[in-house]
């Protein structure tokens, strides 16, 4: 088989500038100190194709036309060549690597910190990307291949997409035990007492006629409640594993179910890296899958 005379620094370098904007940022993601030689880089790979890739402008660097058609059509053949590059050889200790996350509620950046940081203590140079987006955007990111992985409440069903449940995140009143004291509740109480009671609730979600305010997530829900103010929803694992050692007082409403939410985690087989691989096997383990 006959090579083209290709050098594959020139895309690398493309790609880089593309994807951060400008010479410095594009170093940084190539692990290189010199702007000059991306800038000489994008120069060359110009004068091969004999068309305008990038604008200059004050901020940094834009894609012409001929650019973003360039990118398009040779995105997936480089995202072949760097996984293929970021798997070489074993994965230790000593081994580096950068886990990119796109997470759809504040919860699962809870949820992950622990993962983080015992898989950290094992291999201190692996970096980690979290990035929240929308439930909307759940689909959009997954078919973009713009992060590793995406852990979500929603179902998403794309083609050579990998699916792992990883748990289930059910919802619980609560309140404080000063409040539940003084108002006598008990682990179950009826549906007009719940009512009666004020409500610090998350905006959008479970309703009452007792309503106070609305916050923006559920720590603001945990730290209004817990000042003994009135009650409040949140996941159970959210006060399990953010504050398990505060005195709350749990409890159920007859006729009133809270919604639970299962936890999904979704790749590409094709694109892992071993950092990635790795990462999601020792979750997988340590929540018993």
């Amino acid at each position: 088989m006959q090579f083209p005379n290709t050098n594959l620094n020139l895309y690398k370098s493309f790609i880089a500038v593309y994807e951060t904007g400008n010479t410095l940022k594009a170093c940084e993601h190539l692990g290189i100190s010199s702007q000059s030689t991306v800038s000489h880089n994008i120069l060359q790979l110009e004068k091969q194709l004999n068309v305008k890739l990038f604008k200059s402008h004050p901020r940094g660097m834009t894609p012409t036309r001929d650019g973003e058609e360039l990118y398009w059509k040779m995105k997936p053949y480089f995202d072949g060549i760097f996984v293929v590059e970021r798997n070489v050889g074993e994965f230790t200790e000593n081994s580096e690597g950068v886990i990119r996350i796109a997470c759809t509620t504040n919860f699962v950046v809870y949820f992950l910190a622990k993962h983080i940081a015992e898989f950290r203590l094992k291999y201190p140079k692996v970096k980690f990307e979290i990035t929240k987006i929308t439930p909307q955007q759940t689909t959009e990111v997954s078919k973009n291949n713009d992060v590793d992985i995406v852990i979500s409440t929603l179902p998403v069903k794309l083609e050579d997409l990998t699916c792992i449940y990883l748990c289930t995140q059910e919802s619980i009143f609560f309140t404080s035990n000063k409040f539940a004291h003084d108002n006598k509740l008990q682990s179950i109480i009826s549906k007009e007492i719940y009512d009666s009671l004020p409500f610090v609730g998350i905006d959008g979600y479970v309703k009452n006629e007792n309503l106070i305010t609305t916050v923006g997530n559920q720590e603001m829900v945990f730290q209004m409640v817990i000042q003994g103010i009135g009650i409040g929803w949140c996941l159970d694992n959210f006060l399990n594993i953010c504050h398990p050692d505060t005195s709350i007082f749990k409890f159920k409403v007859e006729d009133v179910n809270l919604e639970s939410y299962d936890l999904n985690c979704f790749y590409y087989k094709k694109y892992l890296t071993k950092a990635v691989t790795t990462f999601i096997q020792d979750v997988k383990l340590s929540l018993g899958l």
